[in-house]
């Protein structure tokens, strides 16, 4: 629209005798024609930039979630609660999270952070990442029956100091904690999970490709025999 509006000054311009008016507008319809040239330009920069973001420059994370558990933390459970069942009750709990990710991108890079978002009913609850994953283990049952146990993979373990290549995926766990959410409403928590790389981008993890097999368990104690 401002190059349009140069038209007109240009006009005008051509049949003014008077020096300042015609230097006035002169100078109005050059003024309109660069502002246009201007956003012109600018419109095109921010598509390149944008498109070189996403193809080429900035690093392109993208995850899935494949397991997702929830697990009360047993010592923070009331006791008359843990001896009577189906008793509505508030504790903290542990949101395991399976997660698969690839480097859909170019360049390579490192994860600088994991950030676990939660929440229930529109509100947002406070989460924080922990790292110890070896109290706990995956439980699931085998084909031909029989229950089997894996420790749980840390993904922070496998990605720590590790550049991610284009293409190549990496699987693992991620834990976060969850503090005081009652019993009756813990099935009605979202849960999210953004990606920070080293250039500082953000990547969301918005797949969900879950599978309801296995369980998350504490891992049992070592036996005490009696002399």
């Amino acid at each position: 629209m401002t190059g349009i509006a140069s038209i007109p000054f240009t006009v005008v311009w051509l049949f003014l005798s008077n020096e300042v008016a015609k230097i006035t507008f002169g100078l109005l319809a050059v003024g309109c024609f660069f502002t246009a040239s201007y956003f012109v330009w600018r419109d095109q920069r921010r598509q390149y930039l944008s498109e070189f973001d996403r193809n080429n420059g900035a690093p392109r994370i993208e995850g899935k979630l494949t397991r997702l558990r929830t697990v009360a933390r047993i010592d923070t459970v009331p006791i008359r609660a843990a001896q009577q069942q189906q008793q509505p009750f508030i504790c903290d709990w542990d949101i395991f999270a399976e997660t698969y990710l690839v480097n859909q991108s170019e360049t390579p890079c490192t994860i600088k952070h994991f950030i676990g978002t939660a929440t229930l009913d529109g509100h947002a609850l406070q989460t924080a990442k922990v790292a110890n994953l070896q109290d706990y283990e995956f439980s699931f049952v085998q084909p031909d029956g029989r229950r089997r146990a894996e420790d749980l993979v840390s993904l922070t373990g496998v990605l720590d100091g590790l550049a991610m290549q284009r293409g190549i995926g990496y699987r693992g766990w991620l834990r976060f904690e969850l503090r005081g959410i009652r019993n009756t409403e813990v099935d009605q928590v979202q849960f999210g999970l953004v990606i920070v790389d080293s250039f500082d981008g953000r990547h969301e993890v918005l797949r969900r490709e879950l599978e309801g097999t296995g369980e998350i368990q504490k891992r049992p104690g070592p036996r005490v025999g009696v002399l």
